[in-house]
């Protein structure tokens, strides 16, 4: 179980963060620590208290998609940006204590995605990545499992210790001139940051059409052996080491739509079908799935996160979109997003501006 943080609502503060992620708390902490009055908005019950957060994370580096289709989407110096931006999102959770590196695999599942990782696997070298492909794995060091829930709550404590005021149960309704309005309570803030899910953005309308949603499920599996993680299928589709047993997700291709555009974190019959048939195929049974569940995440129309200024409105600020990336990249965005606010003022994310949204 997460911490509860209740309390009431300041007047004001300097910075107002919207949101009980990964990238929400990491800028808490640094701005806090950097002197800034900072309050974080936090809609869940409990720190950490969302479906998306139970089992065991996974940090790496990069989009979901493979280096090779990101060069081939955005070029290779803004792939290669990517991924150094994961890399010191995973180093400041490593070194904070909240996850363990490992070795990622990612295994070919036919002669197609092997030419594709052999391709990515000398991206990846060309960028610095220590990388190799062999016998139909793409191996990548310096991955991460983390506990979703346990991470966040040291995260947030991190924050707090820091001087930021968290407030849990926190829905915000609307922003007009600067003032929050929440059902309980108003608060003036010079900057606010939205690092929420698109269920948290209706208080700004720029949200509604840049923010999507898809519906995850997963299932845990007592008597699969497993260690690590690894990824197949395009990387949409994992597989990962619990204290509980082995958790396999993905599958989303089993749904005409892929689970785009869902709200509703219920599970799917159909994709948790495939996913027995994953587990059955490597010696476990349907049967010892101990643990069902469905999530809900936020991605964009481009699949890129927001990180920037919104446009036309330089004090508000979007950290959002990660999909299933915030322990590498949401961590590495939120670390260049609080170096612009606090030093630079310049763009902190090139090619992630909220600006590209607009036609």
């Amino acid at each position: 179980m997460g911490r509860t943080y209740l309390g009431e609502l300041p007047a004001r503060t300097d910075v107002a963060i919207v949101g009980g992620t990964v990238s929400a708390y990491l800028l808490a902490t640094v701005l806090a620590e950097s002197g800034a009055q900072v309050v974080v908005l936090d809609p869940a019950q409990s720190v950490g208290a969302t479906g998306a957060n139970q089992g065991v994370g996974h940090g790496y580096g990069g989009l979901a998609e493979s280096a090779f289709r990101l060069v081939h989407a955005i070029g290779f110096d803004r792939a290669a940006a990517l991924y150094r931006m994961s890399d010191e999102g995973l180093a400041f959770l490593a070194e904070r204590g909240v996850l363990s590196r490992c070795t990622g695999r990612w295994r070919a599942s036919d002669a197609k995605e092997e030419q594709t990782l052999q391709t990515s696997a000398a991206h990846l070298r060309k960028m610095g990545q220590n990388a190799s492909f062999s016998d139909g794995v793409l191996s990548l060091p310096g991955e991460a499992l983390v506990d979703p829930v346990r991470a966040l709550n040291a995260l947030a404590a991190c924050a707090a210790d820091a001087g930021a005021r968290i407030l849990t149960q926190q829905q915000l309704l609307s922003l007009d001139d600067g003032v929050l309005r929440t059902p309980e309570a108003e608060l003036c803030a010079d900057v606010v940051i939205h690092a929420a899910d698109a269920a948290s953005s209706d208080w700004h309308p720029f949200f509604a059409p840049c923010l999507l949603t898809i519906r995850e499920n997963a299932a845990v599996y007592s008597s699969l052996p497993m260690s690590g993680v690894e990824r197949y299928q395009m990387g949409y589709f994992t597989v990962r080491e619990t204290p509980l047993g082995t958790l396999v997700r993905g599958a989303r291709w089993a749904t005409m739509h892929m689970e785009t555009g869902e709200t509703e974190p219920v599970i799917v019959p159909k994709i948790q079908a495939k996913l027995d048939a994953f587990a059955e195929q490597r010696g476990a049974s349907s049967t010892d799935a101990d643990h069902r569940w469905a999530w809900i995440e936020t991605t964009t129309c481009d699949n890129l996160p927001l990180v920037g200024p919104l446009p036309g409105a330089p004090t508000l600020f979007a950290c959002s979109g990660f999909a299933g990336c915030d322990w590498g990249l949401g961590a590495g965005a939120a670390l260049a997003l609080a170096e612009s606010l606090l030093r630079t003022g310049q763009p902190a994310t090139p090619g992630l501006e909220p600006s590209r949204m607009v036609l």
